[in-house]
């Protein structure tokens, strides 16, 4: 079974943490213990610990704190066949600090191109003093990012780079460098032999692309 495949037992192993008004909250990391291979057909069962709630610093918004979990995964006889240290991260929003209003677009089909051209438009209509986007496609939406700027909305693009259209910043990865050291430590562990597969994402994600580019860098 691939490594990460414990991941789909436990929704707090991948950042989830529930709802707190005014707060935001993002999966940070995890840390794993692998004691026993896992088995076709076998059954799972996650034990999950709250194990602390550490207050750190912060530039990103007002309050900071570092919520962590222990994940325990049990076989079908009770013996722990692996376990997480998860943690996420829970910080005071800006908006809610300065009383500004945040109104969120998500497509119901995830990654839906034209879901999110209705939600420009929509968002256009509506006058936002700025928008953060984080583009399902990084061609076919740039001609609702031209939309944005010909209404002069500011737009701040997040983890998907477009590769058109105007904004003023972006945040993200430098994912060729991610991948490409991914790579490498991967192939330094089989001893530089072996068949590796590997698994693209959404098609028009120019983060999957710069990924794709980063393995191809180390092979």
């Amino acid at each position: 079974m691939p490594p990460c495949q414990l991941y789909a037992f436990s929704r707090i192993s991948i950042g989830y943490r529930g709802g707190l008004p005014g707060v935001h909250s993002f999966f940070a990391g995890s840390h794993w213990r692998w004691h026993e291979p896992m088995k076709v057909g076998e059954r799972i069962t996650p034990e999950i610990t709250f194990t602390g709630l550490d207050e750190l610093p912060s530039r990103f918004a007002g309050r900071m704190f570092k919520q962590i979990s222990l994940i325990r995964y049990l076989n079908g006889e009770g013996r722990e066949l692996a376990q997480a240290d998860s943690w996420g991260m829970r910080v005071e929003r800006v908006a809610a600090r300065l009383n500004a209003s945040v109104t969120h677009y998500v497509p119901v089909v995830p990654d839906s191109v034209g879901e999110q051209q209705a939600f420009v438009d929509q968002a256009i209509t509506a006058r936002p003093d700025a928008v953060l986007f984080v583009a399902t496609d990084a061609e076919a939406m740039v001609p609702s990012i031209k939309k944005l700027n010909a209404a002069r909305i500011p737009v701040f693009s997040f983890v998907n780079r477009l590769v058109g259209g105007e904004w003023l910043c972006h945040a993200g990865s430098d994912d060729i460098a991610l991948a490409a050291n991914v790579a490498n430590y991967l192939f330094s562990n089989i001893n530089l032999k072996g068949r590796v597969l590997v698994l693209e994402g959404t098609p028009g994600s120019m983060s999957g692309r710069d990924r794709m580019t980063g393995f191809a860098q180390a092979f």
